[in-house]
């Protein structure tokens, strides 16, 4: 048990920490290099020599580069990722604060990428090179190429604009509010998953067929049905726990796209308002976040293929 699950989680947690140095120091520096000047965004061009002074001095804009990466570093820390420059508040309590969209949004869009892609792979196995499965080919290939926010605009017009069936934008106030305004950001993150799924599940099933276990069950006589299910599906759904995993990690650059396109309050629509304020320690906080978010996801990912398959050990 220990050294099976328990002594690996502790060596990729201990990994999260120069992952998110690394991370922080990058963003760091492509944030100073970038042209512009927080302190003259905030306080507009016709702001006084001495105001800029001040302001950059209050905001600790006018320490050395190193000095300010180390009072991140610091803070970091003791919990305390600094305070917005935009929104004068804690950058932790911005992010707290768009955080739950985020995950609710990642959630629903991997379990209708999910409900969709692996009944269609396991229908496009049924006959290998059929019409269905050559359709489904080149029908994921031809999905690939849609970019998120073509395809956040097409289930606008198709089901918020001309069926009328949900709202176009915004989170609302209440739980159930919160719930259908998600519904339509997370068909677009779903649809977009499919060919990945699909390929995925399609590619395991194909290698299941293929095993020796599925021989042997042949040679026991089993009926078919219990024969797919328990030595191919069942194998192949406990070999894509990996992929879907992969893929919830990379969702970050989907989120952030679907939720400026939906007007969702997420860390995406956060990052992007930070990033044309140049909001240093907003920016900072949200990527570190976002890091360790994903770091977490392919830690959980390891555990449940290790359980689920006893093959399997986490690296």
């Amino acid at each position: 048990m220990f050294q099976r699950f328990i002594l690996p989680t502790l060596k990729r947690l201990v990994t999260l920490i120069p992952v998110a140095l690394g991370v922080c120091l990058l963003t760091f520096l492509l944030l100073h290099v970038a042209p512009g000047d927080p302190v003259r965004l905030a306080l507009g061009d016709k702001a006084s020599a001495e105001a800029i002074a001040t302001r950059r001095h209050e905001w600790g804009l006018d320490k050395p580069l190193w000095v300010q990466f180390l009072d991140f570093v610091v803070g970091i820390f003791h919990g305390d990722l600094g305070d917005s420059i935009t929104l004068n508040e804690p950058t932790a309590t911005a992010i707290a604060q768009r955080l739950p969209p985020t995950l609710l949004l990642m959630a629903g869009g991997t379990l209708i990428g999910i409900v969709l892609a692996l009944p269609l792979a396991i229908l496009s196995t049924k006959k290998i090179g059929g019409f269905f499965d050559e359709f489904m080919r080149v029908f994921v290939a031809l999905l690939q190429g849609i970019p998120s926010f073509v395809l956040g605009t097409f289930v606008i017009i198709l089901f918020g604009l001309q069926l009328k069936w949900m709202p176009v934008g915004g989170y609302g106030t209440t739980l159930m509010d919160h719930l259908v305004s998600i519904v339509l950001p997370s068909i677009t993150i779903g649809i977009g998953l499919i060919p990945v799924l699909f390929r995925g599940f399609r590619q395991a099933i194909l290698d299941s067929l293929e095993s020796d276990s599925v021989a042997f069950g042949k040679a026991k006589g089993l009926p078919d049905g219990l024969l797919k299910r328990d030595y191919v599906i069942r194998p192949a759904a406990v070999d894509t726990v990996n992929l879907i995993g992969l893929q919830l990690g990379s969702l970050v650059g989907g989120v952030v796209i679907v939720e400026n396109v939906f007007a969702i309050p997420g860390m995406g629509n956060l990052m992007m308002s930070a990033i044309l304020s140049r909001d240093f320690p907003l920016v900072q906080g949200v990527v570190i976040v976002f890091a360790a978010l994903v770091t977490v996801i392919y830690l959980l990912t390891d555990i449940c293929y290790t359980a689920l398959d006893p093959r399997g050990s986490m690296s």
